[in-house]
């Protein structure tokens, strides 16, 4: 693995002009911009090929724009502002993650070992926000639980904001079966009154299901419940598409399939080389 130890409170500028065959963990640092990499592993780690923890601490951003991540990947984008901290349930957390331009290849390895995610939020954001993303998982694609259970990466995920992204299913590996392709809002998959305060838009977002309905690669789904009587359900429309507005602050809808130009972010877009078309 690829350490990368930030001063708390600096800000930084992120280069990648080669070729990386190891996962990279970011600690540290305040406002950090990573445009343009590719990442490939060659050996299965139980990481994420981009790890985050103690990051933007203070209010600040991370923004990581253009990679391109493939080879033997576990998860992709994992942690969370205050990730192996041990902080109380139910911080706020003060710190952006901004994911622009990103494609994901296949992520592969054991889910009976380790699940594997395109984004799993643990240790809290501010703010999740996702413009122009395209990946391929045999487990599970967007993570975004309210707050992660384990007591070393508490922190809430307060909201997210999901535009231009497109999601595909594959078939697991052996012994273990397919999960969500969007999961949110939940501590420990139970749902209260409490998670349900996060907030979320959904723009142009497409997923494929392939495994199971689309209904079961999301969750909540339209037959969730809460442990306190919470309405968390989600509506599909005679069209097909699955919403949360009648019952959650989350605007806008899941749409089954592709998009019809194709991926979001095509092969040969992000990478070494990669040119930022700025803030989309």
């Amino acid at each position: 693995m690829i350490i990368v130890n930030l001063a708390a409170g600096q800000d930084y500028i992120l280069r990648d002009p080669t070729v990386l065959h190891h996962p990279v963990q970011i600690i540290g640092g305040h406002n950090v911009v990573w445009r343009g990499g590719e990442i490939q592993p060659s050996t299965w780690l139980a990481t994420g090929a981009i790890k985050l923890q103690h990051v933007g601490i203070g209010g600040g951003t991370v923004h990581l724009e253009g990679i391109n991540i493939t080879g033997v990947l576990n998860d992709a984008i994992i942690g969370g502002e205050y990730s192996n901290l041990y902080k109380p349930s139910g911080t706020l957390a003060d710190a952006t993650l901004q994911v622009e331009n990103i494609r994901i290849g296949l992520l592969s390895g054991d889910s009976t070992l380790q699940h594997q995610d395109c984004i799993q939020s643990y240790g809290g954001w501010k703010n999740l926000r996702v413009d122009h993303f395209t990946c391929h998982s045999p487990y599970q694609g967007f993570f975004l639980p309210w707050e992660d259970g384990a007591s070393n990466n508490q922190g809430v995920l307060s909201h997210f904001d999901i535009r231009n992204a497109n999601l595909y299913d594959s078939t697991p590996s052996a012994g273990s079966s397919f999960q969500t392709l969007i999961h949110f809002g939940d501590r420990n998959g139970s749902f209260s009154a409490t998670t349900h305060q996060q907030t979320g838009n959904l723009s142009n977002v497409y997923l494929r299901a392939t495994q199971r309905t689309l209904n079961q690669e999301t969750y909540p789904n339209a037959g969730t419940t809460s442990s306190d009587g919470t309405v968390v359900h989600s509506t599909i429309s005679s069209s097909g598409t699955i919403s949360w507005a009648s019952t959650w602050a989350v605007s806008g809808y899941i749409t089954p399939g592709v998009p019809p130009t194709g991926d979001f972010v095509p092969a040969g877009v992000a990478g070494i080389g990669y040119v930022s078309p700025g803030y989309l």
